[in-house]
Formats: C-alpha cells, structure tokens, sequence
C-alpha cells in the first residue's frame, strides 16, 4: 500500500471507530467499491491500537477512578465495574465462537441492508429513550449485561459497535450522554479482546510490506482523529442527537446497495 492509501484508511478507521456509523461498512466502501486492495490484518491490529490508545489517553481519569473505587470498595465505581464487565462478557464468548464464521457475512449488499436496519433501528430507540424499555430500578450491572448482549449483534459487518450500545443505552435509560460515555469505556475492553483474538492468527511479517514512514503516520493519524472525534461527539451529542447519524448510515447503506 502507497502513503495515500494508508493514510485514507487510517483516516476512515479514525473518524468511524467511535461514531454510530460503522467502520467495517466503511472500509468496505474503500477497498470494494474503490477498488483499493484489503488492507493485512497486521495493518489492521496497527489502526485499532492507535484508536485504543485514543480512547485509554481520553477516558484515563474514569480509568482511574473507577479502578481506585473499586480497590477501596465504593459502591458506585463498583457497580460501574461490573456493568463494563457483564458488557464485555458475551461479546467475547460470542466472538471466539464465531470468529472464523463472521466472514461469510462481509459482503456489500449484506452490510448495505444492515446499515438501513441500524439507522432505522437507532432512530427509533433513540426517539423512544427518554423513558427507557427496561424497569427504572434495575441495577446497573444488569444494564451492563443487557447492552452486552446488544453487543454482540457488532460482530455482524454493517453493524457499528458504538451505535448498536448507545442503542441499547438509551433503551436502559441513560441519556444520549450517559449512553456514548458507557459505550466508548465499553469499547476498551472490546477493542483489546479483538485485538488479542487477531493477533494471535496474524502474520506480522506482512508489515513488512508497508515502509515505516506510513505506518507511522498512519497510527497518528488515526489516533489524532479518533481523540478528536471522542471529545467532539461527547460535547455535541446532547445537542444535535443521532438522528444525523441515522440518516447517515440509511442513505450509506442504499448507496452500497445501489452500486452492486
């Protein structure tokens, strides 16, 4: 791959890892619809852990919060604790059963249909999401275990993990707020999973095949866009909503269907 196309998809893997827009149906539209080769899975593990760095740099104060809660037994960071784990859990029981499976579904007119679904789905959780779906009183972890599962339905191309959980936040009742903070420190320990899962099946050696200089500058770029992009839609969301990015991802998903 030449500096230009590295840089592309760092960009692209940048802006859609965090957003309710998939990045998989992104990256999709780049290496099938332009006519851009796949890039290697060891490429691949590079602009993932450029994002997870991003997201550990953003959120290290709720890191640490909630670790030094948890040493000292406060209630709350506990129960924040354990709602991360019950999140994580499924997906990565789910991911390792399927993992070799999931391939079959990453075809364009697949992730072009899911997409429709996901900005429908969305757009209607989120309209609905004042109130939440579940009882006001259920405890926090079992809010945790709920958008877990919800999670899982990520490993499906076309469906975006950060918005299939903020979905699934805003049935339990969180704000559009409280919602996007749960799913990006969600996406920390759903990151890394995937990332030791891949890594374990890589050929590193194809890294070799892309020269340093835009490997480089491919990693910073997506870890700049990525924090970026995280401090942007926190600060924004209670305003303008996802409604944009429903209508996003529905107007993608007819564009990949219509060039089949």
């Amino acid at each position: 791959m030449d500096i230009a196309q590295t840089l592309l998809l760092a960009l692209v893997q940048g802006i859609t890892e965090f957003l309710p827009v998939s990045s998989s149906a992104h990256l999709v539209l780049v290496s099938d619809v332009w006519g851009y080769a796949a890039q290697s899975v060891a490429f691949d593990i590079v602009l993932h852990g450029a994002t997870l760095l991003a997201a550990l740099l953003y959120f290290r104060k709720d890191i640490q919060t909630i670790a030094t809660g948890v040493i000292k037994r406060d209630q709350t960071q506990q129960s924040y604790a354990l709602a991360l784990l019950f999140g994580t859990v499924p997906v990565v029981i789910i991911g390792i059963l399927i993992y070799r499976g999931i391939e079959v579904f990453r075809a364009v007119p697949v992730i072009g249909i899911v997409l429709i679904l996901s900005g429908i789905f969305l757009f209607i959780v989120d309209q609905c999401g004042k109130r939440g779906w579940i009882r006001s009183d259920t405890s926090l972890s079992r809010k945790g275990l709920f958008i877990g599962l919800f999670q899982t339905l990520s490993l499906l191309p076309g469906v975006s993990r950060s918005g299939i959980t903020m979905a699934a936040g805003r049935l339990v009742g969180f704000s559009r707020k409280e919602s996007t903070r749960f799913s990006f420190l969600l996406s920390i320990p759903a990151i890394t999973g995937a990332l030791l899962l891949v890594s374990a099946q890589a050929d590193i050696t194809s890294l070799s095949l892309i020269s340093t200089l835009p490997l480089i500058a491919a990693a910073v770029t997506a870890f700049c866009v990525a924090y970026t992009v995280i401090h942007g839609f926190l600060k924004l969301i209670e305003r303008i909503g996802f409604t944009p990015f429903c209508v996003y991802q529905i107007v993608l998903g007819i564009v990949l269907l219509s060039v089949l």
